[in-house]
């Protein structure tokens, strides 16, 4: 998972997204290199932060938010463009 750092999004995007997503890959990459800090969890956090990322077991035998469909990592993401209060799902990182 370390070869995440590596990823670079496309030369055709916005300037502004294109910085963005190095920073966030960069982040991925940095926080999956710490997997001793990622406990499974055993349930859905109560106030999830955007730009969070967690670790979630089978989601059949926990008490997961319906988006977690399967094992895996999952980030907490803001939906964009951007609203006020701001909006947010969950993605899985594969």
């Amino acid at each position: 998972m370390s070869s995440m750092s590596k990823e670079t999004p496309p030369q055709d995007i916005d300037a502004n997204v294109r910085t963005y997503l190095t920073r966030i890959f960069t982040s991925i990459s940095i926080a999956l290199n710490k997997t001793h800090e990622f406990v499974e969890r055993k349930e859905k956090p109560n106030k999830p932060q955007i730009g969070d990322l967690y670790y979630f077991g089978d989601p059949v035998t926990h008490d997961y938010d319906a988006a977690i469909t399967s094992q895996g990592f999952w980030g907490y993401v803001e939906i964009l463009p951007a609203t006020d209060p701001r909006t947010a799902e969950w993605i899985k990182l594969s």
